[in-house]
């Protein structure tokens, strides 16, 4: 499957498995470039994910959750993502190659998370220099809800705006997409300029 995939498209695969002998094998058939989706803060999972990142030119996704679950509060959050970066620095592993996930939780369900989400984003660029990426599984935040579309669009602008760079996203929702661009643009990470108007 990631033969085909590279054969059609020049983008880097992102490979998303648990398996640390499944991504042993698929990370030898991607590109350099590739990224690892992913590992958590547990010491069991860095010690068994980093290296092979580490191995093979590759980036890393790390969920800012360990042995315990997922945090509840900013503060724990980037006290995981502290880990993560730590145990990257100890392998050799350039923070610039490291994609912190704060794990978005359903607003339907988890309302009160979504500040603290944000609050643990904005935080990450502070750990490590140069600042690591921020990204998300962005349609966490809509599920069960009715207005999926809308919540998406409006969660992934505020993100933007407190540091997210990438999101696991529908890339084909134009608004959605727009509405990136646009945050972007006005946390003057991007130009207005003809280059904008036409993406």
């Amino acid at each position: 499957m990631i033969e085909t995939v590279q054969k059609a498209v020049d983008t880097a695969i992102c490979i998303d498995t648990n398996k640390p002998g499944i991504l042993a094998e698929a990370i030898r058939a991607c590109r350099p470039g590739a990224l690892i989706n992913s590992t958590t803060a547990a010491e069991e999972k860095l010690d068994a994910m980093m290296p092979v990142a580490v191995e093979h030119g590759a980036s890393i996704i790390g969920l800012v959750m360990d042995e315990s679950g997922t945090p509840t509060d900013a503060d724990k959050r980037v006290e995981n993502a502290a880990k993560i970066i730590m145990k990257a620095t100890e392998l050799g592993l350039p923070t610039d190659r490291i994609f912190l996930d704060p794990i978005v939780m359903p607003l339907k369900y988890k309302q009160e998370q979504a500040r603290e989400i944000l609050s643990a984003t904005s935080q990450f660029a502070l750990i490590a220099d140069p600042a690591p990426h921020a990204i998300c599984g962005l349609s966490n935040i809509s599920n069960g809800t009715t207005h999926k579309r809308l919540i998406n669009r409006i969660f992934l602008a505020m993100a933007v705006a407190h540091g997210m760079d990438a999101a696991i996203c529908d890339v084909t929702d134009t608004a959605l997409v727009n509405a990136a661009l646009t945050a972007e643009l006005v946390m003057n990470r991007e130009i207005y300029a003809d280059s904008y108007v036409r993406k």
